[in-house]
């Protein structure tokens, strides 16, 4: 065989063989992106109250009293009514919480067409909070307290750990949670490695992201954070001065509640930035891709609005 063409053709292999490469490399990236885009980014909208989900080709928000919306392309159609929290998405559904009878909580499921509705569990509840991790829904529960979990199709309920919970979060089959008195602790979805984290902190409500857990301190009044392992503990910035906060990649989001602002800080707690002005202090801050959905009072109702993060083009969704 010809010697140039001896060359070429490994040549061709080679180019071949780093294509292949770059390809794969690709598609880790975007494996990656996607697990942490349904990871702890989703659940620190669930800290905050679950708003908005988002799912193969929708984001899902509430829209207060008028239910569950889907939105693509600036295309809006409803698919519940009612009240409606803690919204997840798999697999063509979404997961929710709303209010039943007598005082109960009630999780649902519905297609993200609108159709199939359905109740797959009525518990008590001291939160309205769920979290879908690896085909479980967990919830919290009183009479028991427990933690729990159950199949995405209601089935098969569990307890995790039978405790009473001030807060609770699930991530990579770790349930974190806070007891009644604010300790920080963690077990495994099988109920074992069961331990406190950290000497007695203080975190009633926290959210995780990456190694580490943020919570509000009224002691320090400041946002704190420690590893998961509990070896070190340090102030992120002493700018919030409530528990109102939502943790991300690269932001940190939270109420001002003395000058009713909602404001920014990047996640080592530097570049303070305001973003809006609201009416109230009972807003919930939930974030997708460059956009901040929040909670204001127009002075007779409370409605859902959002903003992109930087600040720019407020827009009330309109009702």
């Amino acid at each position: 065989m010809d010697k140039n063409l001896k060359s070429k053709i490994k040549l061709n292999k080679v180019i071949i063989c780093i294509l292949i490469l770059i390809v794969i490399v690709v598609l880790i990236v975007l494996g990656t992106n996607k697990l942490t885009k349904a990871g702890s980014l989703e659940h620190n909208n669930i800290s905050n109250f679950g708003m908005v989900t988002y799912g193969d080709d929708y984001v899902f928000y509430l829209k207060q009293e008028n239910g569950i919306v889907k939105i693509k392309d600036k295309k809006e159609y409803q698919i519940t009514e009612g009240a409606a929290y803690s919204l997840n998405y798999k697999d063509e559904y979404v997961y929710y919480m709303t209010t039943g009878n007598g005082g109960s909580i009630l999780i649902n499921r519905i297609k993200q067409n609108g159709e199939d509705e359905e109740i797959l569990a009525t518990i008590t509840s001291p939160m309205t909070k769920m979290y879908l991790e690896d085909n479980y829904l967990y919830y919290a529960t009183t009479n028991p307290n427990t933690i729990s979990r159950m199949d995405l199709n209601g089935e098969n309920q569990e307890i995790i750990i039978t405790r009473t919970i001030s807060d609770f979060e699930v991530e990579k089959g770790i349930v974190y949670f806070t007891d009644e008195s604010g300790y920080l602790y963690k077990i495994s979805v099988n109920s074992e490695d069961y331990g406190e984290i950290g000497d007695k902190i203080l975190a009633k409500k926290f959210q995780i992201l990456g190694n580490y857990a943020y919570y509000f301190s009224e002691d320090n009044d400041s946002l704190m954070r420690i590893d998961l392992e509990g070896k070190s503990e340090e102030v992120v910035s002493d700018k919030l001065n409530c528990n109102i906060f939502n943790v991300t990649n690269k932001s940190i989001y939270y109420l001002d509640k003395d000058s009713l602002t909602i404001c920014s800080i990047n996640i080592n707690g530097g570049n303070p930035k305001e973003i809006v002005k609201i009416n109230t202090e009972n807003t919930k801050l939930n974030v997708y891709d460059d956009i901040l959905y929040y909670v204001n009072s127009d002075g007779v109702s409370y409605k859902t609005y959002r903003i992109k993060t930087n600040g720019k083009e407020t827009e009330q969704i309109k009702y």
